[in-house]
């Protein structure tokens, strides 16, 4: 059965009509893109899924938001649209939007926010991304996640694994509270500074470690987070 069409809606900021004459064919396109990712991914969804666009304040990269397992937003620097820069990014938007999708997907599946799962759909939504820049690049030609981690972190990720398993395992047993799981989450999913957030360089090992393996990338997102990041090993 085919996956439902994804939907385009207007989000916040200011839209003017010439702004979206611009923004909607690359978008289009880049929806496109992503459906043929999906099939390509052979990634599967039974809830429909609408992708909002928001026009933002000037910053350099295109960004994105899962909001829920419906709707995901993406969203479009000022900058970007008045200098005409987005059909020379239709790639980083197809990825972009292909992250939050691959968010949205994985929330049919499981619906938690405790700091495990967090981990693992974030290493299955830049994985996602990265598979898409393998095939639509010539290796080395592309630039993805697990090859910037490599350069940055190389020898880092057994140590930031069983870091973060710890205070996995002190979030599920409620030795600490939300304020301090909040914290963490800035501390390991945003981070600050140079690299890559520490949450995201173990969790990216681990979902390419088990492509290694052999497991097929649609099949890892049914995966609980705990399987998925094999945090068994680590004592939780």
């Amino acid at each position: 059965m085919a996956n439902p069409e994804i939907q385009l809606a207007w989000g916040g900021g200011v839209w003017k009509r010439c702004d979206r004459r611009v923004v909607r064919p690359v978008l289009e396109s880049a929806i496109a893109l992503t459906t043929d990712a999906t099939d390509y991914l052979d990634l599967t969804f039974a809830v429909p899924k609408t992708c909002s666009s928001w026009r933002v304040a000037r910053r350099d990269k295109f960004a994105g938001e899962c909001i829920d397992v419906n709707n995901f937003d993406v969203h479009f620097p000022v900058d970007h649209i008045k200098h005409r820069k987005l059909g020379s990014q239709l790639v980083e938007l197809t990825i972009t939007t292909l992250h939050e999708l691959t968010h949205a997907i994985r929330l049919e599946h499981f619906q938690g926010d405790d700091l495990i799962e967090l981990a693992a759909t974030e290493g299955l939504a830049y994985v996602s991304g990265d598979l898409l820049t393998d095939a639509l690049f010539s290796k080395g030609e592309g630039h993805n996640a697990r090859s910037y981690i490599d350069r940055r972190h190389a020898g880092q990720h057994d140590n930031i694994k069983s870091e973060f398993a710890r205070l996995a395992d002190l979030e599920a047993r409620a030795v600490i509270d939300d304020d301090a799981v909040c914290e963490i989450f800035d501390e390991w999913f945003v981070g600050s500074g140079s690299g890559a957030p520490r949450a995201l360089v173990f969790a990216v090992g681990e979902v390419n470690r088990r492509l290694d393996e052999g497991n097929q990338f649609a099949d890892l997102m049914h995966w609980p987070a705990h399987e998925l990041l094999d945090m068994n090993r680590t004592g939780l």
